[in-house]
């Protein structure tokens, strides 16, 4: 809620909708004496969190790999889940043949020791936000070891095989510059959409572009 670009979303979000905000097992405002969760931790987290609040068929949202778990959450529960919004979809995070939009296992590695060289400071900062704010949500977020123990979990997931089975609506957004990875993704779920922004970044267009 300190970074404007988010609490924007957030508020437009809650301005016509239920907004229900979940931090996975180990993040930010949950547990953080518990073993870093896969996937299937993560979809049931999820499931605990939904039957708590009580909301059977939410819309569920996620960004870059958080959206994974919402997608293996649609293709095994369908019951549970009215549609999907997936912001820069990510269904792994390396490179293979068939998936050229991933990371190489070097740049991963060089990506990953030079955030955790700067966790928690002003290093490595969101061009897009003021200097303090990155730094803020990484202290707020987790730990340098954790986050890496997290980042090697999410290295070992390729939820591709799931996108088929997932039959809810889904909404699959992204900037331009990635039209390709988007078109395959919707190619593999039977109810995708695409939406694509102009420009570059990673920030939320939907809080950039907004009247």
């Amino acid at each position: 809620w300190q970074i404007p670009k988010y609490a924007s979303w957030f508020r437009g979000l809650a301005s016509f909708a239920r907004l229900i905000l979940h931090d996975r097992r180990c993040t930010g405002a949950s547990s953080r004496s518990v073993d870093p969760p896969n996937l299937e931790t993560r979809v049931s987290d999820c499931l605990a969190v939904l039957d708590a609040t009580r909301s059977e068929r939410p819309v569920l949202g996620g960004q870059l790999e958080g959206g994974a778990a919402n997608a293996l959450l649609a293709a095994t529960m369908p019951g549970r889940v009215h549609s999907l919004f997936w912001w820069y979809p990510a269904p792994r995070s390396s490179a293979t043949p068939d998936y050229p939009w991933g990371g190489t296992p070097e740049d991963l590695d060089r990506r990953m020791s030079e955030r955790m060289q700067g966790w928690g400071t002003t290093e490595g900062e969101d061009p897009d936000e003021p200097t303090m704010f990155w730094g803020l949500l990484e202290r707020q977020t987790t730990t340098p070891d954790l986050a890496i123990k997290l980042e090697l979990i999410w290295r070992q997931t390729d939820v591709r095989g799931t996108l088929p089975a997932v039959t809810t609506p889904t909404l699959l957004l992204a900037r331009d510059r990635d039209r390709e990875a988007l078109t395959y993704l919707a190619g593999l779920m039977p109810r995708a959409t695409v939406r694509l922004f102009p420009g570059g970044g990673d920030s939320i267009p939907i809080v950039d572009d907004q009247p």
